[in-house]
């Protein structure tokens, strides 16, 4: 609540947020302080006591003022952990249990409904994250409307995976495993992604990885480089990824070519770097044309923020 409180940024305004909570509480009603701190949920993780919780503050700071839920989060600080939530009685003279059902029940009658055209497509009930639309070339070589859907999945009862949905049936298939990871790219039959893998006793790196959706064979593509965020241009021919190195976050592009039985192979070095002092590069996606990159930097000194990069310059 604070970072959206001070910047007008962050998880209390955002759209995605809004449209997750009230997916969640559509069903189900207001949501409890149980099910949010993950009490009642079979794999609970970091994500919905942020959601929930900064609406919680946003609401009191909207009753009353900013200067008091400042003054509710100040007491916890000298505190034991744990022992936060009997701050809310000094302050607002009820039990926080209460404040969390009265906040809760105004955000369920809102109306902010879930959108009529959002449809749910994945049913694991657990984190799902990364998805990426998958489709079939044209005899002129555009791309036919999406056929399925990729994404990676997590649960506390299985090994993490990449699956994919079938958007006419629904049919969920599983496609690999996958070890932690930033995201995944598509081009044709063949999926791009990063996880991190040992090497040696300790050391762990993240290195690009492809599969192919029809016949699961999955190849290793860098070894040792570090590389993550990965985005295949739309000829399929060129690759970005951030590469971590010396403390710094920069952006590579890499050529991709095919090796004798289709497999994709990545280039031992990347043909560009894009690197800036004191800057951390992230989420880099190629424009339709592969004339340009965009990609979010974040610098000392200032908030992030998304640069066009021109491939010619």
């Amino acid at each position: 609540w604070v970072e959206s409180a001070t910047t007008g940024l962050g998880r209390v305004p955002a759209a995605d947020v809004a449209t997750t909570m009230a997916a969640i509480t559509r069903d189900r009603g207001p949501l409890t302080i149980d099910r949010a701190g993950g009490g009642l949920i079979a794999w609970p993780n970091g994500q919905l006591p942020y959601f929930a919780g900064g609406y919680v503050y946003e609401d009191l700071a909207n009753a009353t003022s900013q200067e008091r839920v400042g003054t509710l989060l100040d007491k916890p600080a000298r505190r034991l952990p744990y022992t936060g939530t009997t701050a809310f009685h000094g302050v607002f003279n009820r039990e926080a249990i209460d404040v969390w059902r009265e906040t809760a029940s105004l955000r369920s009658h809102s109306g902010e409904a879930m959108p009529s055209r959002v449809r749910r497509v994945s049913a694991d009930g657990f984190t799902v994250t990364a998805p990426r639309f998958t489709s079939s070339a044209t005899s002129g070589g555009t791309r036919n409307q999406p056929e399925s859907l990729v994404y990676t999945s997590s649960g506390p009862h299985r090994f993490p995976d990449i699956r994919r949905v079938d958007l006419r049936t629904g049919r969920t298939t599983r496609v690999v495993t996958r070890v932690a990871g930033d995201a995944i790219t598509v081009s044709g039959d063949w999926i791009y992604f990063d996880q991190i893998e040992f090497a040696g006793a300790v050391s762990r790196y993240a290195d690009l990885y492809a599969a192919n959706l029809v016949s699961g064979r999955t190849v290793r593509r860098s070894h040792g480089q570090r590389l993550s965020d990965a985005d295949i241009s739309p000829r399929g021919d060129t690759m970005v990824a951030v590469r971590s190195s010396l403390g710094r976050r920069e952006l590579g592009v890499w050529p991709v070519t095919r090796a004798a039985d289709g497999s994709p192979t990545l280039a031992d070095a990347p043909s560009r770097v894009v690197q800036q002092p004191d800057c951390a590069f992230a989420t880099p996606r190629w424009s339709p044309d592969a004339s340009r990159i965009v990609a979010v930097r974040h610098c000392s000194g200032e908030l992030p923020g998304t640069r066009h990069l021109r491939l010619a310059t």
